[in-house]
């Protein structure tokens, strides 16, 4: 089929038309169309950007996150209390902040015990990184996971569980089925769709805690039927299965539009639930976070890696978390076709920068994050704050996309985008931007969530609206590309994955 969009305004392209043929784009133009079209689609002068590419996220998890109860936004013990008071056999609640709660703490066994004590509570940071649970539900933990102390990833006493301990809690709660799977994949690409993602980079072997082959045989069973396209950002937390599924032969297989990409760890934690590995303590604490990887296991991993011509995609936010990564590159001889990247980077410094140019390892940046940080950088980090959120600097000087790390915050592209660009909080309007210097601007926010992510995604087909390139492609209505103001308040209209809309939204 031959599709000409007409009244558009194409990003990059003086043309006002363009054509779609057997699934790419076939021809701009500024003036009158040549040849036959069995389709005519008016866009009514909106925007026109490639479909987004959002680098890194979790896929997966956009649909169980959903079935939590959002703690975001509520300060009070008493406003937690109302939001939970209806569950009646377990309660599952996320997004709860202690940095804009009434005592600035986190939610401890004794505490959610006076909250709730008659049935199991479960409580995530806004992070993800962070687990809180009351008596009953950690003895129900302590009795059937193999759990021991002491562990600086869990404290039985105060109901507190971090990183991959967060993971072996879960599975006394949470065992869906292939079935339940295929259903939230289904639901979180029509999520996507409606933001106008095209593209999706995720980590998505860990949001449940079940086998991850779980995981890649319901993206196999539904190889016919998603659309958007996917990267498996491959979690696999132990030596012992990344030999797993390197002998089964999944490296680089493919389901569909789904593959299976770079590997994924949590090198260490978050910002907020200063987990963040770093080179210096935390303010007013001998904190320096947790490290869940040494340097010999990371080249162990490398190593392996290479072997299997993957690359890597390894979750970093403090800077002592990026140096073991660079410094295990570096160790084991070089692949020279790699696109390895750091996800996150925020807390990366100059000297990390640096060597990650020299290496040629990329960064996968979440600028939404500033929307939670902005308030705490300083009195969490003191003087390190003025080197953190470099942004425009590894812009400038490594292979950048953005992403937003989804549904850990908001999926919209736009509003990442304007907090690319402004440096400013959207929910912390009265607080000053952090480091002006190192906005991006709007074109560069565009390419990072265009071509940034096709080139981890090593598709050189995607992420530009040309002739001969996979049309993917977003309309946003009342976006203006010279006011970011506009980001807030645009829409999609229309999203098109291989020159099939997949979204349109109702004019009514």
């Amino acid at each position: 089929m031959r599709s000409l969009y007409i009244n558009a305004s194409i990003y990059q392209q003086k043309a006002t038309k363009f054509s779609v043929l057997d699934g790419h784009f076939d021809a701009f133009y500024e003036g009158l169309p040549d040849g036959t079209f069995d389709e005519v689609i008016d866009l009514n002068h909106d925007t026109v950007l490639p479909g987004f590419n959002d680098s890194h996220g979790h896929f997966l998890g956009l649909m169980y996150i959903q079935r939590q109860i959002s703690l975001d936004g509520v300060s009070t013990l008493k406003g937690v209390q109302e939001k939970i008071a209806k569950e009646q056999t377990l309660v599952r609640a996320s997004h709860f902040n202690e940095l804009g709660f009434e005592t600035n703490a986190l939610l401890d066994r004794d505490t959610l015990d006076g909250l709730r004590a008659d049935i199991p509570v479960l409580v995530l940071r806004v992070c993800g990184h962070i687990l809180m649970a009351n008596s009953k539900a950690t003895a129900m933990i302590e009795a059937a996971v193999g759990l021991k102390q002491p562990n600086e990833k869990f404290d039985f006493a105060r109901g507190i569980f971090y990183e991959e301990a967060i993971s072996e809690a879960l599975k006394v709660f949470l065992d869906p089925s292939q079935d339940a799977i295929e259903d939230d994949l289904k639901a979180g690409e029509a999520l996507c769709f409606e933001q106008g993602i095209t593209s999706f980079q995720t980590d998505d072997f860990v949001t449940y805690p079940v086998p991850y082959e779980r995981i890649i045989k319901a993206y196999e069973a539904l190889s016919d039927t998603l659309k958007i396209r996917i990267q498996q950002q491959c979690h696999l937390n132990t030596l012992a299965l990344l030999d797993d599924f390197l002998a089964k032969g999944y490296a680089h297989a493919r389901y569909g539009r789904t593959v299976m990409g770079p590997s994924k760890l949590l090198v260490d934690g978050s910002l907020g639930g200063k987990t963040a590995a770093m080179h210096a303590p935390y303010v007013n604490t001998e904190n320096k976070g947790i490290l869940n990887f040494d340097q010999a296991t990371l080249e162990a991993y490398i190593t392996r890696l290479n072997a299997a011509d993957m690359d890597l995609s390894w979750h970093a936010i403090g800077d002592r978390a990026s140096a073991v990564i660079l410094n295990a590159i570096e160790a084991v001889p070089l692949r020279q076709t790699h696109r390895h990247a750091l996800i996150h980077a925020q807390l990366t410094g100059q000297a990390e920068i640096t060597k990650m140019q020299r290496l040629n390892v990329g960064a996968m940046i979440q600028p939404i994050f500033l929307d939670d940080d902005i308030p705490i950088l300083k009195r969490t980090l003191g003087a390190k704050a003025s080197d953190t959120y470099l942004f425009k600097t590894l812009y400038d000087t490594v292979p950048t996309a953005l992403s937003t790390d989804a549904p850990i915050v908001p999926l919209s592209p736009l509003r990442n985008i304007y907090t690319a660009v402004t440096r400013k909080s959207i929910k912390h309007p009265s607080v000053g931007p952090h480091l002006k210097d190192q906005a991006l601007s709007i074109e560069e926010a565009i390419d990072g969530y265009t071509k940034g992510g096709a080139y981890f995604m090593r598709d050189d087909q995607l992420g530009a609206l040309k002739p001969g390139y996979k049309a993917d492609f977003t309309v946003i209505k009342q976006l203006d590309l010279t006011d970011i103001e506009s980001f807030l308040t645009a829409k999609v209209v229309m999203t098109t994955v291989h020159g099939e809309r997949v979204f349109e939204r109702s004019s009514a």
